[in-house]
């Protein structure tokens, strides 16, 4: 049989659970989402916190490239999960916008004790182990000014405890925002199949 289609009309009134909701009259822009007034006016609006790029390693890889991508946020936060080291000697660098140079300062500490980073300036945590970590990047990232952050995160040296491991950085770039994000496997390993690196933006 062939099948039909009828355009049709509703109101834009909504009722859910005896709640009377108010929708827009048009769809909203994409990556938006309904939002409620709290007395019943449903809008479209962005989200706090916006996904803007993910990369999991399909196979070893030397580094965690998330590049160009788009943004207005003046914050950033990065997750970082590592699923393990081809090597034992696990440092991760970190690089924004491709920036290689000796532009970056960090201070670490590794269970609440003061630890030293790697021996190159880009080098944020000098892991050890070739087990699996997690870790949380929260950075400022407005264009005149350096951009400060910190970083919160553990990783496992076997089946014992795991080691927290936190500190702050910056990036002294005064003359552009962050839109590009390298974790680099700074030892002689590489990064193990599925580790992965996901970026957000705050929306202003």
């Amino acid at each position: 049989t062939n099948a039909s289609t009828t355009n049709f009309s509703v109101s834009n009134t909504l009722t859910l659970n005896s709640v009377n909701y108010k929708t827009p009259s048009g769809d909203g822009a994409s990556s938006t989402a309904l939002m409620t007034s709290g007395t019943g006016s449903l809008t479209w609006n962005y989200p706090d916190w916006q996904e803007v790029g993910e990369l999991t390693a399909t196979s070893a890889q030397k580094a965690l490239n998330i590049n160009s991508f788009t943004h207005n946020g003046l914050s950033l936060k990065f997750e970082l999960s590592i699923t393990g080291f081809s090597a034992s000697d696990g440092a991760i660098a970190i690089q924004f916008n491709n920036d290689v140079a000796e532009n970056y300062a960090f201070n670490r500490f590794q269970d609440y004790g003061s630890a030293t980073p790697g021996a190159a300036s880009r080098v944020l945590t000098k892991m050890a182990t070739s087990s699996p970590g997690y870790f949380e990047f929260d950075v400022g990232n407005r264009s005149a000014t350096p951009k400060i952050g910190k970083w919160t995160g553990a990783y496992s040296t076997g089946p014992g405890t795991p080691v927290l491991d936190t500190g702050s950085f910056s990036w002294n770039n005064t003359s552009a925002q962050i839109t590009s994000v390298s974790m680099v496997q700074d030892g002689t390993g590489t990064f193990n199949t599925g580790s992965r690196l996901t970026i957000y933006a705050k929306r202003n």
